[in-house]
């Protein structure tokens, strides 16, 4: 029998200028969580039992919403075990959600069972299949499902192909906050995914996949729409299928022993009835060196670069919603075996841009920390 647990405490106070010409903005906002479990062998059979617990409280005495409470409790149990044919993998969850503010409250309460098979007809075949039913008690049933092929067509090139359905009910705060819209439906989709992979003996790879997800009924938030009472827009569904298809490219190339290059690029072409999705890039372009500089320092330099973005109808005249490009820096000390000092700094230009009109992001910013493992 194994028995394990782990815990979350955050605290964080926050000013902001809420408009250009108020800056009173003071958020603060703690977290707390839980998780414990317990893992032992039955019947030839892998089980695996937990309970997990989480709450948040945030108060903004100025704000829209000056108090806001959410609490999440799980509980799961998974199953595993080899038979002739492959691997079995079976399970059940039951999640209670809930949300208070000072005007709002809601819950809701989904139960799931899941399972899954992973075959392999042949040694260069492996086929994966899934099948979960979620019961929410606003919604009803939802039963989704997923295919997974993965094939070696050589001993360095693998092709890899996905088929998989999805639900998504509405969040608490979607439906019940100041903008939210009681009435909201769900979200089903569909996802494809086809992709190959041809690694090298030194270590580095190329890979590129074709993707495309069709989504009804997509839930967004909607700056024109009068279906609650904030007077500054609510969340609602967009008619019709939603389609978000393109490509990644991505590989690591080794240039010495301890040094490697990396990169990654998508392009995403995402539409409702031919009107472009705002706020998805077309373009996202990484591209950067890690290594070892000395025995005990690690480093790592990426530039990101983002490009062709709408932003939303309800954007700000003013707003810096467009192409945009980061630099980011780490390292990495390891002090000893169980102790590791690391230096983050994103946005090390101070590059001003938004993803969302209106909402300024963070300029360079600096976390010094230490990571123990005992």
């Amino acid at each position: 029998i194994e028995l394990g647990f782990s815990a979350l405490y955050r605290t964080n106070d926050l000013e902001i200028d809420r408009f250009s010409f108020d800056n009173s903005g003071e958020i603060s906002s703690d977290e707390k969580g839980a998780r414990v479990y317990a893992g032992f062998d039955a019947f030839g059979i892998d089980h695996e039992i937990s309970y997990s617990t989480f709450q948040s409280e945030r108060r903004d005495p100025l704000g829209f919403t000056s108090e806001f409470d959410g609490d999440r409790d799980q509980f799961s149990y998974l199953g595993s075990t080899d038979l002739a044919f492959g691997t079995v993998s079976f399970g059940l969850d039951s999640t209670e959600e809930s949300f208070r503010t000072t005007t709002d409250s809601g819950d809701t309460t989904t139960n799931s069972l899941l399972g899954e098979v992973i075959l392999r007809p042949t040694d260069t075949v492996d086929v994966a299949l899934s099948l979960r039913y979620d019961d929410n008690d606003t919604f009803g049933g939802n039963t989704s499902g997923r295919i997974a092929l993965a094939w070696q067509v050589q001993p360095d090139t693998t092709l890899r192909a996905v088929a998989g359905t999805g639900f998504r009910a509405p969040s608490l705060f979607e439906q019940f906050s100041l903008f939210g819209d009681p009435g909201l439906g769900v979200e089903e989709s569909r996802s494809f995914e086809l992709g190959v992979e041809h690694r090298y003996d030194n270590g580095s790879f190329v890979e590129a996949t074709l993707f495309r997800t069709e989504i009804d009924d997509l839930i967004q938030f909607d700056g024109a729409s009068t279906a609650c009472a904030s007077g500054f827009g609510c969340y609602n569904q967009l008619p019709g299928t939603t389609v978000s298809q393109g490509f990644e490219l991505g590989g690591q190339y080794a240039l010495s022993t301890r040094a490697t290059f990396f990169g990654t690029y998508t392009y995403t072409d995402a539409k409702t009835d031919d009107t472009r999705l705002a706020r998805v890039p077309r373009h996202d372009l990484t591209l950067g060196v890690e290594g070892d500089i000395t025995d005990r320092l690690s480093g790592r330099l990426d530039v990101k670069h983002v490009a062709d973005v709408e932003p939303s109808a309800f954007a700000p005249v003013d707003n810096k919603v467009g192409d945009y490009t980061t630099v980011g820096l780490g390292l990495n000390y390891a002090i000893n075996d169980m102790a590791t000092a690391y230096l983050r700094v994103e946005n090390l230009f101070d590059e001003d841009y938004e993803t969302s009109g209106g909402f300024n992001t963070a300029p360079v910013s600096v976390f010094v920390g230490l990571r123990a493992r005992f």
